[in-house]
């Protein structure tokens, strides 16, 4: 049987709605993230630091949603109105794993 995520990821990354949606993210557990896509996820988790934080990849499989986190692909004015609408395989998600981590995702914990 099919827990509520798995049956929304199922939907979500549907080939069918591929073009709109980039990607899903979740936190399986605290301190753990998952970024999944309709070709590809990772896994990673967050540790603390006396001064912050560091992000660790634990698996990725396929592509990595947030494997390009380039903060100059998209720089400019110019070079973001030429590209109003990147496809998620070309598009950058400049520090993706802190912005993630201070979502503060909580976990869900069903006992049925």
């Amino acid at each position: 049987m099919k827990t509520p995520r798995e049956s929304a990821l199922k939907v979500l990354l549907s080939p069918k709605l591929e073009p709109i949606v980039d990607m899903v993210l979740f936190s399986p557990a605290a301190d753990i993230y998952e970024a999944r896509a309709v070709d590809g996820f990772v896994c990673f988790h967050r540790r603390s630091l006396a001064k912050g934080w560091t992000f660790e990849i634990e698996s990725v499989e396929g592509r990595n949603p947030l494997g390009d986190q380039d903060p100059s692909r998209f720089a400019s004015l110019a070079a973001e109105t030429r590209t109003p609408h990147p496809d998620r395989t070309v598009n950058s998600y400049p520090f993706a794993f802190e912005h993630v981590g201070r979502c503060s995702i909580t976990p869900v914990h069903r006992t049925s």
